[in-house]
């Protein structure tokens, strides 16, 4: 895929602002991300930018589409394996849009890439400064079923 310049065309395909387009190009991403080749060229071709310019456009207000979305997610979730990959997204600011999409509640897939991206002792640093990302996770903590919950007493305590 990399010989042949697909991946570039398809992160290109990101700026159209068509929203199967954008659904199609992300599917065939997040599938290509897996190989290390395939994955080293996404982030070469300017990727994150464009992530980033799409996940804002998942906020309440502009009525975003789910699959797309969700897409989008997994795509950033295949791609913070890699260390380097996870601070270029930490230093790029998604670390705070990731928290803001968590809070919509068809995006909690993006409870998974918040975890990947805290791996780091700078991602954790930030994601406490963010203004919402701790009230987001206690108020997460609070409501899920105790069934669910390993140890929910001693997180919600605090001890």
């Amino acid at each position: 895929m990399v010989k042949r310049g697909i991946i570039r065309i398809l992160v290109e395909f990101l700026d159209r602002g068509h929203h199967y387009l954008d659904f199609a190009c992300l599917a065939f991403l997040k599938k290509l991300s897996i190989i290390t080749r395939n994955k080293d060229e996404i982030f070469s071709t300017g990727f994150l930018p464009k992530a980033s310019r799409l996940l804002v456009g998942l906020v309440p207000e502009a009525g975003a589409e789910t699959d797309t979305g969700t897409m989008l997610l997994k795509t950033l979730f295949n791609l913070s394996f890699d260390p380097l990959i996870r601070t270029e997204m930490i230093d790029s600011g998604i670390l705070g849009q990731v928290t803001d999409v968590a809070k919509i509640p068809s995006f909690r897939k993006a409870i998974l890439l918040l975890y990947q991206l805290t791996q780091d002792d700078r991602g954790r640093s930030l994601f406490t400064f963010h203004t919402s990302g701790i009230p987001f996770l206690m108020h997460l903590a609070s409501r899920t079923p105790e069934s669910v919950c390993i140890n929910r007493q001693v997180f919600v305590a605090g001890g």
